[in-house]
């Protein structure tokens, strides 16, 4: 089951609240690498590092090994321990290998955390690690914790139980200090296959029998003791949801298919754009070290200490006592000999009594209680104070970052504005005594990178403007100002946003080759090539593209790629179509983990905007169908955004296009339907797939769909209060296509299509009588019908008279013709008439409407002559003008 961190955090209050009498606690901790990072190198990196010993070894060797390798690339487990193992083949040397890692790691700010909530003994006491380094036990050490046991080898196993509350550490790999530290995977599978009281499964197992793991910061590697522990207890009901943070999508996607089925399993993926898809708006977007869409160790851990309001240790609140105390007991009490009882009586007095110190230790608390008020409070106090280069320093590169950077925890927009408006106004006091300007400017991109919905814009535009102001007070700030007017070109209207991104282009300096200026550059150039005519747009994606090489990043080949497959359905130049469509093919066809994969699905669901012409010319289709099905095959469906469920359905939509399965055609039709009733609001994107998809449906023969499936299909999406404005169009497709026997139970609805109808031959009629007003009137009416066919011709025939000044109302041609999804030929010449009338035949919209008219069929062209023949309805100019056009192809 996928959930969010908010929903997840709250089956574990749950859990917490109804369990809070027990004997023991209800969760226990199952950690991997994750929380280690990035002070104990990862898998990936461990990898590198044997790689680069190996080559130094043997040249020729490294070169066969990595060929060999390349069949098992996905096997995690694998891929690691056998480069391990030819690096460092003796047991001593790689037990020597992690043990230099531990000797000059740091403790991580996970482990910092987590010893912080095991030292209040009031939500967890176990933790089973995959880690051979002893962070946690030293963690817990700094924060004065004295009853905890670390299991480090298999007889240490003896004294773990899950029967009382004792801090307890089980290392079921071994640690750095032992030989057997289990890093290959013959290691690894021989301790998950031991068995017996003392072996790390069997005391796992004994957890797992009645208490729930939360699970953070471990891979998942499928042969390993905790796999399979899992794996065996998960084969009957447990009494507690397990908890599994997963560290991105892609950590959750790598994951067995036996586990993310099992409905006992809760994965916490980080959520991105939740919720209304008109609503979500994410500004860090302009921040290229964004890592929004990942959820750190360290910020769950946050996250729990500030749900139960765990108290700090000492250490964390008053070091003066905190070292007063461990001094005074570990000295006996009647030697002095190294005067450090002077000392430790000297700490308790040596607490200053400076205004600035009393408001740093408040910050600090609040910092660890994560009160955003009280911290708001704080810098306010301090705005008023005259602080030199060294305070000013402290506070905005320590304190100020450390609060940001853990915004996530605070869900309350109004909370976290008021603390980032407080740490500008501290900026701007003290913007001269800030002499390092990497630290200033990576403190104002903290502050102005605030995630916010679009009905919160206007709160954050105060804001940007504000750090788009301070910013040009001063020339080391000009990366900042560019960040600043990118973000504030996302929450503003279509005219000022392209005359922002102009704006951000024109300051951006010459000749740099600094990065983030690069990536600033790269990203207007992406959305001003989105929001721009044709032509201008592949000049925007040209340069956006000689960017990205530099950037050198296949993560922004993957994005300009979907900036291609959005501007590709407005294309008129063949050559341009068929170089995009050749490099998003690539893209989709080798799919990089390095790549969400959110991204590749969103770039199908932009090429399902593309006519079917455009895939029987540049595409080849079972090529297409492959690719889709392949990488929904992966996906995992997020019914908590809207945008997950509508471009699934949208690539759903796609595979039926291009599929010449029958079988697949209905598989991939009741995948859209099934997700029909998860849409949280109306989306006009998302009806024209469930239209378009349901017409497919509906022409299928009664042998393959019954009409009972037909009519449960017209019925739900009438009933669906965000589908039923469709329900009366494809009802029209089916009564007139004749798809179902019996129409009865539709009776009423069928007798409002044919009124429409008659409205629409009556306005026709009408017109032809030279009585333009009536005519007006009733097209105008039709136009609010349900049913697109009938509007589109109501739409066709009003931007006609429109074109010719033959209405009493204002209308925008230029407006009405945009409203249709479709154009026909009538529309096409239509378009060519207006624009040449006007001398603007290089538009855009008139090349696209003579392209398109050489491509008429005899047909349609006699049906054109037929109505352009008539000169005492159209004129004689008129006349002539489309006559000669038509027959010139």
């Amino acid at each position: 089951m996928l959930y969010d961190l908010e929903s997840a955090l709250y089956v574990i209050k749950s859990t917490m609240y109804h369990h809070k009498n027990n004997e023991y606690f209800p969760y226990f901790f199952i950690v991997g690498a994750g929380i280690s990072v990035p002070e104990i190198p990862t898998a990936s990196e461990i990898v590198d590092i044997c790689k680069k010993t190996v080559q130094q070894i043997d040249p020729d060797l490294f070169l066969q090994h990595d060929e060999k390798l390349k069949d098992v690339l996905n096997d995690g487990m694998k891929y690691y321990s056998s480069w391990i193992e030819c690096a460092y083949p003796n047991r001593i040397d790689r037990s020597n290998l992690f043990k230099d890692f531990c000797n000059k790691a740091k403790i991580s700010s996970a482990n910092l955390m987590l010893a912080q909530i095991l030292h209040s003994e009031q939500f967890a006491n176990t933790v089973f690690t995959t880690n051979f380094d002893d962070s946690i036990k030293k963690a817990l050490e700094l924060m004065g914790t004295k009853n905890f046991f670390c299991a480090e080898n298999s007889m240490d196993n003896l004294v773990v139980s899950n029967q009382n509350k004792a801090i307890q550490i089980i290392h079921v790999h071994g640690t750095f200090a032992f030989y057997d530290c289990a890093n290959l995977e013959k290691e690894i599978n021989s301790i998950a296959s031991q068995s017996g009281a003392i072996s790390s499964a069997q005391v796992l197992s004994s957890f797992l029998s009645n208490q729930a793991p939360i699970i953070v910061g471990y891979s998942g590697w499928e042969n390993d003791v905790i796999m399979r522990c899992l794996k065996d207890r998960l084969n009957y009901p447990t009494p507690l949801k397990y908890i599994w943070i997963c560290h991105n999508k892609q950590s959750y996607q790598s994951l067995p298919g036996w586990i993310k089925e099992n409905d006992n399993v809760i994965f916490v993926v980080p959520e991105t754009n939740k919720g209304d898809c008109n609503e979500t708006y994410d500004n860090i977007s302009w921040d290229s070290s964004s890592t929004n869409d990942s959820i750190d160790a360290a910020m769950f851990f946050k996250r729990i200490i500030s749900s139960f309001k765990l108290p700090p240790p000492l250490i964390f609140t008053d070091p003066y006592a905190y070292y007063s105390e461990r001094i005074h007991s570990i000295l006996p009490k009647n030697e002095d000999v190294l005067h450090l009882r002077h000392w430790a009586q000297r700490l308790k007095t040596i607490e200053s009594d400076d205004v600035f110190e009393k408001l740093v230790q408040r910050l600090e608390v609040a910092y660890i209680s994560k009160d955003y008020e009280e911290a708001t409070s704080v810098l306010n106090a301090m705005e008023a104070l005259s602080l030199n280069e060294a305070n000013v320093q402290f506070v905005c590169s320590s304190l100020v970052k450390e609060f940001i950077r853990d915004g996530d925890i605070v869900s309350s927009i109004d909370l976290r504005l008021k603390f980032h408006l407080a740490a500008l106004a501290f900026i701007e006091k003290n913007l001269q005594q800030l002499s390092s300007t990497s630290s200033l400017i990576s403190t104002l991109r903290a502050i102005l990178f605030i995630g916010c919905r679009h009905s919160e814009k206007e709160k954050v535009l105060n804001l940007i403007d504000r750090v788009i102001s301070l910013s040009r007070r001063d020339d080391r700030l000009l990366v900042v100002e560019l960040a600043a007017i990118g973000t504030k070109s996302d929450l503003i209207d279509h005219s000022e946003k392209e005359k922002m991104l102009h704006e951000l282009l024109a300051r951006y300096p010459e000749d740099t080759s600094d990065k983030e200026f690069i990536f600033i550059r790269y990203r207007a150039l992406c959305e001003l090539g989105k929001i721009s005519s044709p032509d201008d747009a592949v000049n925007f994606i040209e340069e956006a593209e000689q960017l990205s090489k530099v950037l050198d990043s296949y993560a922004y080949f993957a994005s300009l790629c979907l900036a291609k497959a959005e501007i590709l359905p407005t294309l008129v130049n063949k050559d341009v179509k068929a170089n995009w469509w050749s490099d998003i093919f690539e893209l989709l066809s080798n799919p990089s983990e390095d790549v969400d994969l959110d991204i590749y699905i969103e770039i199908v669901a932009n090429l399902s905007l593309l006519p079917d012409d455009f895939f029987f010319e540049y595409a080849n289709n079972d090529s297409i169908e492959t690719i889709i099905i392949s990488l929904l095959t992966k996906y995992s469906i997020d019914d908590t955004r809207c945008s997950s469920i509508l471009h699934y359905s949208q690539c759903c939509e796609l595979v039926i296009r291009v599929t010449k399965s029958q079988a697949i055609l209905e598989e991939f039709c009741n995948k859209v339907f099934g997700v029909m009733l998860s849409f949280p609001h109306e989306c006009s994107s998302y009806i024209r797939t469930l239209y378009f998809t349901a017409k497919k449906y509906m022409l299928q023969s009664a042998e393959i769909v019954s009409d009972e499936l037909k009519v449960g299909l017209l019925t739900r999406i009438k009933e669906n209060e965000y589908t039923k404005k469709i329900y009366r169009a494809l009802l029209y497709f089916a009564f007139y296509q004749d798809l179902i026997k019996d129409f009865s139970q539709f009776s009423d609805d069928i007798d409002y299509i044919n009124e429409q109808e008659q409205k629409l031959s009556d306005g026709y009629k009408r017109y032809c009588d030279g009585d333009y007003k009536n005519a007006e009137v009733l097209f105008s009416e039709v136009m609010s019908c349900e049913v697109p066919i009938i509007v589109g011709l109501a739409t066709t025939n009003l931007a006609y008279m429109v074109r010719r000044e033959e209405t009493e109302r204002e209308y925008s041609f230029e407006d009405l013709i945009c409203k249709k999804a479709n154009l026909d030929t009538f529309d096409l010449i239509n378009i060519f008439l207006y624009f040449t009338t006007r001398g603007e035949t290089k538009n855009d919209m008139c090349l696209m409407a003579e392209a398109e008219i050489k491509k008429i069929s005899e047909a349609e062209k006699e049906r054109i002559r037929n109505w352009w023949s008539n000169v005492d309805l159209v004129g004689q100019e008129e006349s002539n003008l489309v006559l000669s056009l038509i027959d010139s192809y």
